[in-house]
C-alpha cells in the first residue's frame, strides 16, 4: 500500500520498497509527472484566455455569422417559393380525361386490394404469389391514380 500512495502522491518514503523516482527534479510521483507536463503545456499554448479561449470565441462568431447567412437564405427562398406555389396552384385544374383515368385506375386498385383481401388470404398458404401479386397491382393502381391527376 505504501508503494501505490508514494506512486500517486509522492508523499514519504518507504525505506527502500517504494517508488523513488527522479526525485532530485522534484518527479518521483505521478502527481507531480503530471503537474510538470502541465506546465510545460500551458507555457508553450499561452494562457486559456490568450489560447483556447480565443479560438473558441472565434469559432462562435463564425457559427453565429453562418447561422445568420443560413437563417437569411432561408427565409428569403421560402417567401419567393410560397408566392411561386400559390400562383402555379391557384390556375391548376386536372382536365376531365386527367379525372377519368384518375378513377379508372382508383377503381382497379380497389378491386386488386379487395381481392388480394378477400380472395387470396384465405389462401395465403397454399398460393401466395398470387396474394403478392394481386396486392402490388392494386397498390401499384392506387398510386398511378394520383399520378394520373398531374
Amino acid at each position: 500500500m505504501d508503494r501505490v500512495t508514494n506512486f500517486f502522491g509522492g508523499a514519504g518514503t518507504s525505506g527502500g520498497s517504494g517508488y523513488n523516482g527522479n526525485t532530485a527534479n522534484g518527479g518521483g510521483s505521478l502527481l507531480n509527472d503530471w503537474n510538470s507536463y502541465s506546465a510545460a503545456n500551458t507555457a508553450a499554448d499561452g494562457d486559456l484566455e490568450g489560447g483556447a479561449g480565443s479560438t473558441f470565441s472565434k469559432s462562435m462568431e463564425t457559427a453565429k455569422s453562418l447561422f445568420s447567412a443560413g437563417t437569411s437564405t432561408l427565409s428569403r427562398a421560402a417567401t419567393t417559393g410560397i408566392g411561386s406555389v400559390t400562383s402555379t396552384t391557384s390556375t391548376f385544374m386536372p382536365s376531365q380525361k386527367q379525372w377519368v383515368y384518375f378513377a379508372g385506375f382508383l377503381a382497379s386498385g380497389l378491386f386488386f386490394l379487395s381481392l388480394a383481401i378477400f380472395v387470396m388470404l384465405p389462401m395465403l398458404v397454399i398460393a401466395p404469389a398470387k396474394f403478392a401479386t394481386s396486392f402490388t397491382l392494386g397498390c401499384v393502381c392506387i398510386m398511378a391514380s394520383f399520378f394520373a391527376l398531374r
